[in-house]
């Protein structure tokens, strides 16, 4: 079972279980502890500390969402930096190719002139 289904179950577990401690719980409670005791209904403070709960819960999931939605804008970012690197050593091995035929263009003419200029010379000695 994935846990997003035990998470769901469980919180509406938690929900019938605080509202039936709620419900059956009225008798007045003293409350202490930030001054004067307050007698208040037993069911406000299951429902105060449901609420508390289901506030943590909350902003931890706030957290693991915000986290993964910046995980998730990285590995887009990531993979256009991955396309422009392929397209940057795309770019550089024409580049490279491009050298080389320039440099080979070079050879060849260059030995193409010395061909000629020693057919000269033979054609030059040949004839006197």
């Amino acid at each position: 079972m994935p846990s997003r289904n035990l998470f769901f179950i469980s919180s509406i577990l938690a929900t019938i279980a605080a509202i039936y401690l709620g419900c059956t719980n009225l008798a007045p409670f003293a409350l202490s502890g930030f001054g004067a005791p307050v007698q208040i209904p037993l069911t406000v403070v299951v429902f105060i500390s449901y609420l508390f709960g289901a506030v943590s819960v909350g902003s931890f999931w706030l957290t693991k969402k915000s986290r993964q939605i910046s995980g998730e804008q990285k590995l887009v970012q990531w993979a256009n930096q991955d396309q422009k690197l392929m397209a940057e050593i795309a770019s550089d091995k024409e580049k490279q190719l491009e050298a080389k035929i320039a440099t080979l263009d070079v050879a060849l003419k260059s030995a193409l002139k010395k061909k000629s200029e020693l057919e000269q010379k033979l054609n030059a000695t040949e004839s006197r």
